[in-house]
């Protein structure tokens, strides 16, 4: 009966962890085409000055990568804290020792 139920609660998180990076990753689509489109007077000095299309594609990859790789730091750290927070309160609340859990399957998944 609790391995039934800590199956039907993996499956749950999972799918909450599926939908929670789908929107982050929407998230940063959406972000990275409104910088675009407000920066069309830089994107113009750039090609004045002799940046190719590919030149801007890949500084604006490069930037999105940046923003990406910072994002998921941060994140991962804000995250992971507030984790260990919540499992310290936890226990102190119920008596119990603690147990806490780093998803790292998750985490490579991402990746």
């Amino acid at each position: 009966d609790i391995q039934e139920v800590k199956e039907i609660l993996d499956v749950i998180f999972n799918v909450i962890i599926s939908l929670s990076m789908f929107l982050c990753l929407f998230s940063l689509i959406s972000s990275a085409s409104a910088n675009m489109m407000e920066q069309t007077k830089e994107i113009g000095v750039l090609r004045a000055i002799g940046f190719t299309k590919f030149m801007i594609k890949r500084l604006y990859f490069y930037e999105t990568f940046v923003l990406v790789f910072a994002s998921s730091c941060l994140g991962i750290i804000v995250g992971t804290f507030v984790g260990w927070t919540m499992t310290v309160q936890q226990a102190e609340f119920i008596s119990i020792p603690i147990s806490f859990y780093f998803p790292y399957k998750h985490l490579l998944g991402a990746c």
